[in-house]
């Protein structure tokens, strides 16, 4: 395909992706590698949720229900906990905080069990969108829940820092995108009926 093009477009376009890589690489070298870790915190759900294919608004509204549940049952999860085992003493479960994490996640887990494969393969690239703002509010909703030594590692990045002052406008714009798709949906299933 190269052969095709005049020389002048072919230099054109190696020495703009030769700009572009080095580009990439200085921004990525630049970055704070906490600033990083958080880009990968956030991109990594939401590739496993478009590469397994499960509906990310599932998926957010059952975060939303374990927010819920965990402020509802946080402090009453050791006593949960000591229904389905009464010699469940580890301490570092037994937290407050770490229980919260897991009531948190339980519902998120069994959706996801639950809606493995239910997104068409030609909707997977439009389940990335939501799964991004699944992931962003995950990132916001574990953000107090995570040990403090982990906190205090990407608590100083400037990405953590924004995401911060900007949270009730991020799930505002999250809840939004939710709502579209979930309306774009239900446009879909009337289409096809």
């Amino acid at each position: 395909m190269l052969s095709r093009l005049p020389k002048l477009v072919v230099v054109r376009i190696k020495s703009a992706l030769k700009l572009y890589i080095t580009s990439v690489y200085d921004i990525v070298k630049i970055m704070h590698s906490a600033n990083v870790i958080l880009l990968l915190i956030i991109l990594l759900p939401a590739l496993m949720i478009a590469w397994f294919r499960i509906n990310a608004v599932f998926l957010f509204f059952s975060l939303c229900l374990g927010y819920v549940l965990s402020g509802v049952i946080g402090g009453d999860s050791s006593s949960l906990l000591s229904l389905f085992s009464k010699s469940f003493n580890s301490p570092t479960v037994t937290q407050p905080d770490t229980l919260k994490l897991i009531v948190l996640f339980i519902p998120v887990l069994l959706t996801a069990m639950f809606m493995f494969k239910s997104v068409k393969k030609n909707r997977a690239l439009l389940n990335l969108i939501p799964a991004f703002c699944f992931s962003v509010l995950a990132l916001i909703l574990i953000s107090p829940l995570i040990s403090r030594h982990l906190l205090l590692s990407y608590s100083q990045s400037s990405f953590y820092l924004q995401l911060v002052k900007a949270k009730d406008l991020i799930l505002e714009l999250i809840s939004l995108v939710i709502l579209f798709f979930l309306f774009l949906d239900r446009l879909n299933r009337r289409h096809h009926t």
